[in-house]
C-alpha cells in the first residue's frame, strides 16, 4: 500500500517530466508563440493541435506551446479553422513547423 507521501512523490516526478517536455517544446519553437510570434519563454500555455473535443490526445506530437491569448482564441477550434483567422504570414511560418504532423 502506498502512503500519501509516496503518492505525492510520484505526482511530483510525473509533473517534472511533463514540465521538462514542455520546456523542450518552447525551445523547439525558439521561445515564440507559433500563432502570433510573441515571446513565450517566461509565460506560456500548452495547446492541443487537434482539440481534445475532437479526439485529440495528450501526446507530445499533439501539443504546442503558445501564448494565453492565442490559446484562448483557438479554444476548441481545429487548427485549420483557427489558422483561417490568422494573417497569411503567420500561417506560412506555422505550417512549416507543423505541416508534416497534421493532415487536412
Amino acid at each position: 500500500m502506498m502512503t500519501l507521501e509516496h503518492v505525492r512523490r510520484r505526482q511530483k516526478i510525473q509533473y517534472n517530466k511533463r514540465r521538462g517536455k514542455y520546456i523542450q517544446l518552447v525551445n523547439d519553437y525558439l521561445g515564440l508563440c507559433p500563432y502570433c510570434q510573441c515571446d513565450i519563454r517566461s509565460n506560456y500555455t500548452i495547446d492541443h493541435i487537434v482539440p481534445m473535443t475532437s479526439s485529440g490526445g495528450d501526446g507530445i506530437d499533439n501539443l504546442v506551446p503558445c501564448c494565453s491569448g492565442c490559446n484562448s482564441q483557438k479554444n476548441s477550434l481545429s487548427l485549420v479553422l483557427f489558422l483561417g483567422t490568422r494573417t497569411t504570414n503567420n500561417v506560412e511560418r506555422y505550417w512549416k513547423k507543423v505541416g508534416n504532423w497534421y493532415s487536412v
